[in-house]
């Protein structure tokens, strides 16, 4: 399973390696040969990217005045056996939907997408999912569900708007966002998993919704997922309860994975070559240190992928014995 921490941390997706062989002082294309496969990369946005159908997506059912525990297409995930019935409240009390509030009001978010959000209490293992095997509060399957599969060639990407702090939530309460697929016994096996923590904003300001995403690499043919049904959860990952989230617009994308190769050096420079959606741009990261947060790796500019590869050249000269990194984000 991938783990990936939004904003502050590191994914354990290879990126592609520029390096050293040893002793010769050339780099090592051998190496840089087994680090192609759609390694290290990470995505934001993207024009060519597929819209699976999501039911009640962004929350607008059933339609309320105020709130309800009620939540069209969503599951509930099970109460867990430590779970006492008391405060914050009944398991099934710590999820639902809510209305959002007029502007003027206090509470009103700027970008909620249509009239209405979710709400979800940071207890440990409160949280909600879509699947073919989803059932509402009364046990029935719902009048539209998540009906897709993991298809090979393509990877997959959730993005969920996301806004923390209600409740006197404290410093650092996590939420996950999850995709997993469905085996042969209709049992969840997560894919990845994306960590939210919650740090307070540094000043006030408009109340927002921020997108947060948990995404997979191309499927092989060789994966248990490929074929299987495609599944989504949001969870808390609170340690103690405290506080709740709001969430909105969730979205579930399908597109062909950048891919780096053809690594080589050309006038002292090193180089590869972009595979991916004809029509992308990506922007090309780099770094020293493949262990390093994104948010630190160096932007050395975009391509325009015009006809499904492009070549990219690194305009850094290159240094024998400094390895570097390389990452592809489609950005359009």
């Amino acid at each position: 399973m991938h783990m990936q921490r939004t904003a502050f941390g590191t994914s354990n997706r290879r990126p592609l390696n520029r390096g050293g062989a040893p002793g010769d002082g050339r780099p090592d294309n051998r190496g840089l040969a087994r680090l192609l496969a759609a390694a290290g990369l990470a995505w934001a946005g993207g024009a060519q990217a597929a819209l699976i159908p999501l039911p009640n997506a962004s929350f607008e059912g059933p339609v309320t005045d105020y709130a309800d525990l009620r939540i069209d297409a969503w599951a509930k995930t099970p109460k867990p056996d430590w779970y006492e019935e008391s405060q914050p409240g009944e398991w099934l009390q710590l999820t639902g939907v809510f209305k959002n509030v007029p502007p003027g009001e206090e509470g009103h978010y700027e970008n909620v997408d249509g009239d209405q959000a979710a709400f979800l209490f940071a207890v440990p293992q409160a949280g909600i999912f879509q699947d073919s095997t989803a059932t509402d509060l009364e046990g029935a399957a719902p009048e539209a569900v998540l009906d897709a599969t993991y298809q090979v060639g393509r990877a997959y990407r959730m993005t969920v708007a996301v806004n923390g702090g209600g409740g006197g939530m404290a410093d650092g309460t996590q939420l996950y966002l999850i995709l997993h697929y469905l085996d042969e016994e209709d049992a969840q096996i997560p894919l990845a998993t994306s960590l939210i923590e919650y740090l307070p904003k540094p000043a006030p300001g408009p109340r927002l919704l921020t997108d947060h995403q948990v995404s997979i690499p191309a499927v092989q043919a060789g994966d248990a997922w490929a074929g299987r049904p495609i599944g989504v959860q949001i969870v808390s990952g609170a340690i103690a309860a405290g506080g709740y989230w709001d969430l909105d617009n969730v979205r579930l994308e399908s597109f062909v994975a950048p891919v780096l190769s053809a690594p080589a050096m050309a006038g002292g420079h090193f180089q590869f070559v972009i595979e991916g959606e004809a029509g992308a741009q990506y922007q090309i990261f780099s770094t020293g240190d493949v262990t390093a947060p994104d948010g630190t790796w160096e932007s050395l500019g975009t391509v325009l992928n015009e006809t499904g590869s492009v070549a990219f050249t690194d305009p850094t000269p290159a240094d024998a014995a400094t390895p570097r990194y390389y990452r592809a984000r489609q950005v359009e």
